[in-house]
């Protein structure tokens, strides 16, 4: 699991600065949902790039268990925020398509994508809570 999460943090840290580097990028809806599932992406590869050391010292049931329910949970929440990222992106392409000569459409888009970026992630966070 280590080389793979190195691999996607490399190239996530690459795409994130591509995209803030550009500022028309960031002007685009479409690619602030990028950015979105491309953090989200990024937490995961933190966390199991982080995983194997946490487990590989000797720790304490009760320290060991909080570990392992919280890097679950933040798990079930990345994974989460990134598939709700590609329907965002998905449903963005569709509305960009469908109402390409709106202006009222495309002068609200930017509003709309950051709402629903906060969206995406109390979603994520609430659906993700262990019952």
């Amino acid at each position: 699991f280590v080389l793979p999460a190195i691999v996607a943090l490399v190239l996530n840290v690459c795409i994130i600065r591509s995209i803030f580097q550009s500022k028309d990028l960031l002007r685009s809806s479409t690619y602030r949902y990028i950015a979105n599932m491309v953090f989200s992406d990024l937490a995961t590869g933190i966390i199991f790039t982080v995983l194997p050391f946490i487990s590989s010292f000797p720790l304490p049931y009760v320290i060991a268990d909080i570990i392992c329910r919280t890097l679950s949970y933040v798990t079930g929440v990345t994974y989460m925020a990134s598939i709700l990222s590609l329907v965002a992106i998905s449903v963005d392409r569709y509305q960009t398509i469908v109402k390409s000569l709106s202006t009222r459409y495309q002068s609200k888009k930017l509003i709309i994508s950051k709402r629903v970026i906060v969206l995406i992630w109390l979603i994520s966070i609430t659906f993700s809570i262990p019952l």
